[in-house]
């Protein structure tokens, strides 16, 4: 017996050993595989106060998931014989700056040295050639990283850690730089944005790039003590996103969600918290849209009512519109026949033409509305005796509004017998717990338009959002354009 116990204990000791050689072999494993595959860090060695934003990339995904490369990068590659995997750009004291991984400083040190570049320093693993005074000085005085700052852990710690590319915003330090950049870029800043962007400390982008495809993730930190420790906002139902089906997925632009009324009058609380006049610039905007279309005599009060429920909006800039909405209650069904009514008796319908010595000239027609009936749903027709722009059906449960005739009916149909619905299962992982979502194909678009401009290079963007107390998580699936020989 005393035998049996030993020989079991010895058997019970070796397994035991046996198994912590197993664990340690697997953390060792693991650890090496984070280092191998995670990006460098580069907030560990950037001053937090000088330093406005970066973005580490890895070469190898970028360079294999598109043959259009960024210029700024492709002059970088001049440094191959020793550059390591990654590069990065920093915002640092208002300048753009390069910082390249180098394999080995003594052959990086050998190059610049036979280029006679005699200005440059080392961040650990990383180079900076040519660097500025105020760069230099940014460097050495500083006493924090931008990795001790909460703003930075907050954002970083809501991303994945193994990607093709990771970028930190300091929203609060860019915040003028973006309204500044709007006003380049010929966007008109509306008296608001920037008390917006108060709420909402730092940015986090992290990117999986394939080829001729990037999945990415952001995460837009909320800053709750700026809202007296309330919530961002709070969706009060699940987004069924089933008006999506009823699309045809022919837009140049689409926009899926719900409780948009709630989400309008939340952004003016939180505006009127911050900054008074930013709240009522935000709220005579909304005023002065609505007025265009029905006039100035409703309040949004009245307008809001009609907007509680699921909303799809597809836009082809133009070409055609389809508005859906969800109408959830009585309140909302009267209202949306109010509205109805409101726009026909004060919306003006613009057209341009060029004549034969080619002027471009405006013509403004009122509106004439008639009723008809399409399998047993009546619905209106607004237009001029020659030409109908819009109609508009209201059911009990739907407000469907468009300017197609083909995508009207269509619609309808869709809607009466639950049948040729679009597939939406390409959207699976985008809509999954998302509260909205949206998509802007830039094939729609000629080229020199700025939207084509402003993102060179990519093809159809889509996104979805999840807003949460401390945040907004969103997720992007973005195509590329390639060269016209693939």
């Amino acid at each position: 017996m005393t035998k049996t116990l030993k020989h079991f204990q010895a058997l019970l000791s070796e397994g035991i050993f046996v198994t912590s050689l197993v664990m340690v072999f697997v953390m060792v494993s693991f650890v090496t595989f984070m280092r191998l595959t995670s990006l460098p860090n580069l907030a560990e060695i950037l001053p937090a106060e000088e330093t406005t934003a970066f973005i580490t990339l890895n070469l190898d995904d970028y360079l294999s998931s598109t043959d259009k490369p960024s210029p700024l990068i492709s002059e970088l590659l001049t440094y191959e014989t020793f550059l390591g995997d990654h590069i990065a750009f920093a915002l640092i004291s208002d300048e753009i700056v390069p910082l390249l991984e180098v394999d080995s400083k003594s052959s990086a040190k050998e190059f610049l040295e036979t280029a006679l570049i005699t200005d440059y320093i080392f961040l650990k693993d990383f180079l900076i050639t040519s660097p500025s005074t105020s760069v230099r000085e940014a460097l050495d005085s500083s006493t924090q990283t931008v990795e001790q700052t909460d703003s930075y852990q907050n954002a970083r710690g809501r991303l994945p850690y193994f990607s093709s590319a990771y970028a930190y915003v300091d929203l609060q330090a860019a915040r003028m730089d973006l309204v500044r950049l709007m006003g380049d870029v010929g966007i008109y800043e509306p008296g608001y944005l920037e008390t917006i962007l108060n709420i909402f400390p730092a940015l986090g982008l992290s990117i999986d790039m394939n080829p001729s495809e990037w999945d990415a993730e952001v995460f837009m930190a909320v800053d709750k003590s700026q809202l007296n420790g309330e919530a961002f906002f709070k969706h009060k139902l699940k987004y069924r996103h089933e008006f999506l089906g009823l699309s045809s997925n022919g837009y140049a632009f689409e926009w899926g969600g719900h409780d948009l009324a709630a989400q309008l009058t939340r952004t003016s609380e939180l505006l009127a918290i911050l900054n008074e006049s930013a709240s009522l610039a935000f709220d005579g905007g909304v005023k002065e849209y609505i007025s265009s279309l029905f006039g100035s005599e409703l309040t949004l009060e009245e307008i809001y009512a009609a907007l509680g429920g699921e909303y799809y909006l597809g836009w082809t800039p133009s070409e055609k519109l389809l508005l859906v909405l969800e109408l959830e209650d009585e309140t909302a069904f009267n209202q949306a026949q109010n509205l109805k009514d409101y726009f026909a008796n004060n919306y003006t319908h613009t057209k341009t033409y060029e004549t034969e010595n080619g002027e471009i000239r405006a013509e403004i027609k009122d509106l004439k509305g008639t009723s008809a009936s399409y399998n047993d749903m009546n619905y209106f027709r607004f237009g001029t005796d020659e030409e109908t722009f819009i109609r508009i059906a209201i059911s009990e449960n739907h407000a469907i509004v468009s300017t197609s005739e083909e995508e009207f009916f269509a619609t309808l149909d869709k809607i009466q017998t639950g049948q040729n619905l679009r597939d939406t299962s390409d959207l699976g992982k985008l809509l999954s717990g998302a509260d909205e979502i949206s998509s802007l194909d830039l094939e729609f678009f000629e080229e020199g338009h700025i939207l084509r401009s402003l993102l060179d290079n990519f093809g159809k963007i889509t996104a979805s959002r999840k807003i949460f107390d401390d945040g907004v998580y969103s997720r992007y699936s973005i195509t590329l354009e390639q060269s016209e020989s693939d």
